[in-house]
């Protein structure tokens, strides 16, 4: 009696586990975010830098502005969060094998200066703004300038 109890348990456990560890292969766990793919950083790129519609051009209107909004300068910002985000989670296969680590590095700068411009627009700081919206476009050809050894 004692031996089939201790048997049973051990496959309750067993199961469990199996369970458990299926759990995440079968679409339960949605709370894990795609890696984004070399052409989802291409789109948001373009919506966040090319043009004069661009988040980017936005901000800098702002900024020169004589009172900018900074709620919609705030919401701009949100939008290169975005960007610094899908920068950073980037993988390996987005990127050339050998500039990855350098254009990691490059991505941290990014969101740094993204952050920086966050701070200054909470804030509503337009001098400290307009510094770190020149050190964004200052992060610009650490990638785009980078070229492959």
């Amino acid at each position: 009696m004692r031996r089939t109890t201790i048997v049973a348990a051990a496959g309750l456990a067993c199961a469990i586990v199996f369970v458990a560890g299926l759990a995440p292969v079968s679409g339960q766990d949605k709370s894990e975010k795609k890696v984004p793919t070399r052409k989802d950083v291409k789109e948001l790129m373009a919506k966040a830098h090319k043009g004069d519609n661009s988040t980017l051009a936005s901000i800098q209107k702002e900024l020169k502005a004589q009172s900018p909004d900074w709620a919609r300068v705030g919401a701009d910002v949100k939008s290169l969060h975005e960007m610094a985000e899908a920068l950073r989670a980037a993988g390996p296969y987005a990127y050339h094998y050998v500039a990855y680590e350098h254009m990691q590095r490059a991505a941290g700068a990014y969101a740094n200066n993204v952050n920086a411009l966050d701070r200054a627009a909470q804030a509503r700081d337009s001098k400290a703004a307009v510094a770190a919206l020149a050190g964004l476009r200052g992060t610009c050809s650490a990638c785009h300038g980078y070229t492959i050894p």
